[in-house]
């Protein structure tokens, strides 16, 4: 009885208490993410979907309380966010597993209990497009309030289903955490009129999520030259900069490769070839696990031989910057899946990605 009792006290004071928020992942109110999130905006063309974000309940730190609203914010770009009505009904739990061992299996990752918190339309407004930090300005406050026990589960598990949207194709993209794996900073279109025997211009799959120290640096390309021999290098100087005392880029004309530039600084080769197809998967570098490489930028470019494209026999293919991460990844999971009409078990996984939400707590 005397444990009922405060139990009781604790709960009126907490309804009595003033409001406040929490921002997860912990770190993240004020630091942009590194991904655009639309899980929760997904055009109508592939609904119903059914996505499970899972968060670690030490990011709230010894807290007891009531969760009573989520808001998320726009993902930092120059891209506007259309004004969109989304059909959203959502529901919480404890979960019995760490975000970071989630499986691919909706039911094994939520918990037993779930409390239904919202169900309806959410209106997305519209944003301007800004590369700043940009304030929470989406909320959805909860029709149910959720008593969050930080030592009650391993996680906190958010399963949305998103039934309807006003825009067939497109979505309103919000911020999202996910691991410090490096980032792309950009190319420069120097060779968009270098092409092949064949009349096309060699492209790169600008796909590399693990530049991380301790990670790795991969590429494929694609649209090459059919079966041909090519070479991969990477540096740490690019356009603007100089090669020896050759400033780049690197104007190939006079060496008869006309409309062709050269643009990185290279310090490492690696050979590779394409395939019938004209794809090639580019070979893996590792990336040494040296603190002091956190931050540093550099450039790859690669060139496929050709002898029948010019005189120089060599197709160049776009340059690339990157800059090279610390690892870091927050303690969040992904689960989703599209089409989800018979529901489906198990969804497609984003490990250490989640929206950056901010909880209103009484």
């Amino acid at each position: 009885m005397p444990r009922l009792f405060a139990l009781m006290l604790l709960t009126l004071s907490m309804s009595l208490s003033a409001q406040s928020s929490v921002v997860v992942p912990k770190g993240w109110a004020k630091k942009t993410g590194r991904w655009p999130g639309n899980f929760m905006t997904w055009p109508s063309r592939d609904l119903p979907v059914h996505v499970q974000f899972g968060y670690n309940p030490l990011d709230f730190g010894s807290l007891n309380a009531w969760l009573t609203a989520i808001e998320f914010r726009k993902f930092p770009s120059m891209r506007p966010e259309p004004a969109i009505v989304v059909g959203t009904r959502i529901e919480m739990s404890h979960g019995p597993l760490q975000p970071e061992d989630f499986t691919n299996t909706f039911a094994r990752n939520a918990g037993s209990t779930k409390t239904l918190v919202f169900s309806g339309k959410v209106n997305w407004p519209f944003v301007s497009g800004s590369q700043a930090l940009q304030p929470f300005i989406l909320k959805i406050p909860f029709s149910k309030s959720f008593l969050l026990h930080s030592s009650a589960g391993k996680s906190l598990v958010l399963d949305a289903y998103i039934t309807s949207n006003t825009i067939y194709t497109n979505d309103w993209q919000y911020d999202t955490a996910m691991r410090d794996g490096g980032r792309f900073v950009g190319f420069n279109e120097l060779n968009a009129w270098c092409k092949d025997s064949q009349g096309r211009r060699v492209s790169l799959k600008m796909w590399n999520m693990k530049s991380w120290i301790g990670g790795s640096f991969d590429l494929s390309l694609f649209g090459g030259t059919p079966n041909a021999q090519g070479l991969a290098s990477i540096g740490l100087v690019g356009a603007g900069g100089k090669w020896g005392s050759s400033k780049l880029p690197i104007d190939l004309a006079p060496f008869g490769a006309p409309g062709c530039f050269w643009a990185v600084a290279s310090l490492f080769y690696w050979p590779f070839s394409t395939d019938s197809s004209g794809t090639a998967v580019l070979p893996i570098v590792p990336i040494p696990w040296t603190q002091s490489l956190v931050g540093l930028h550099f450039f790859d470019q690669s060139a496929i031989f050709d002898a029948q494209a010019n005189a120089l026999g060599m197709v160049p293919v776009f340059s690339n910057e990157w800059e090279i991460g610390a690892g870091e990844a927050p303690s969040v999971h992904t689960l989703v899946s599209h089409h989800d009409n018979p529901p489906k078990p198990q969804g497609f996984a984003y490990p250490r990605r989640a929206p950056i939400i901010r909880f209103t707590i009484q």
